[in-house]
């Protein structure tokens, strides 16, 4: 007796693979055995996620992705300095305050730097402590504006007092280098705050007097912070590219249409106009 019949059944051998036996009974004692692999070209088809598949065609939802801030292989698609945390959760101190004129958006931890007055007054200190330092003032070739920094300019330093800028002190450019300031720190044991106090931030503000205008220095030094009873060299490098001092008041003859930083010098007329003339004066 003789019969043929063909028998056809599917293994499923992993996601993108089939492997379909086909066998063929000839007789009861005779038998031909194939197989054949189908593929199905399926996998991941997002060219953004770990697991692309260039070979495939069908999506099945198996892509995966890193987690923000870091690449496929698990580091950091951004580390400065290599130390394996990335560079989105280094600290970074600074005033986390949206409302403070000196807001920083990059900043996440609040180190009370804030501050919501800005009005530039260089005054002598009046009241000293025994908790000095010294500073060493170098400047190489400091541009304000368009002018170098001139014999006469004003060189000072300030500190945060709740929320207002103050005066710690200031030098008049002599034309050498270093030219020395001493700052004054605040004393612990008593009510009044006569100074810095220990790790606050300085802020270096030039004045060209020729001019009026204020600038905000970038400097290159050991601490950017007061240290008691140290003596610290500092370089001004540049006028800080980001926070231009001056009068926003468009009403003031001072107005300073490139400032975004009101540094309290605007000069409003009252009695004497902007060219120095009499308001008022019928005869």
């Amino acid at each position: 007796m003789h019969f043929e019949s063909i028998i056809y059944f599917f293994v499923y051998l992993k996601p993108n693979y089939l492997i379909m036996k086909n066998i063929r009974i000839i007789s009861c004692f005779t038998f031909f055995l194939t197989l054949n692999i189908f593929a199905q070209d399926t996998g991941c088809t997002d060219t953004l996620a770990c697991n692309y598949d260039e070979f495939a065609i069908v999506d099945d939802g198996s892509c995966y992705y890193p987690e923000t801030f870091y690449n496929c292989d698990g580091t950091c698609i951004n580390d400065e300095n290599n130390n394996g945390i990335c560079d989105e959760f280094e600290p970074s101190y600074g005033c986390t305050d949206p409302l403070a004129l000196n807001y920083d958006s990059l900043a996440n931890i609040e180190n009370g730097s804030c501050f919501y007055e800005f009005n530039v007054v260089f005054e002598e200190v009046t009241n000293t402590t025994n908790i000095i330092s010294l500073y060493n003032i170098y400047t190489v070739d400091l541009v304000l504006g368009e002018i170098e920094i001139a014999i006469g300019d004003l060189v000072g330093v300030f500190y945060n007092l709740n929320g207002a800028l103050v005066s710690g002190g200031y030098v008049v450019y002599d034309g050498t280098s270093p030219i020395q300031i001493t700052v004054i720190g605040d004393d612990p044991d008593t009510p009044e705050v006569e100074g810095f106090q220990e790790g606050q931030e300085i802020l270096w503000i030039v004045q060209q007097t020729s001019t009026g205008t204020n600038y905000l220095i970038d400097v290159e030094t050991e601490t950017e912070t007061f240290s008691p009873d140290t003596e610290v060299d500092i370089t001004l490098e540049e006028v800080n590219p980001i926070v231009i001092l001056g009068c926003t008041n468009p009403e003031a003859c001072n107005f300073n249409q490139y400032a975004n930083l009101e540094d309290g010098s605007c000069r409003l007329v009252e009695i004497i106009d902007c060219y120095g003339d009499c308001i008022n004066d019928l005869d």
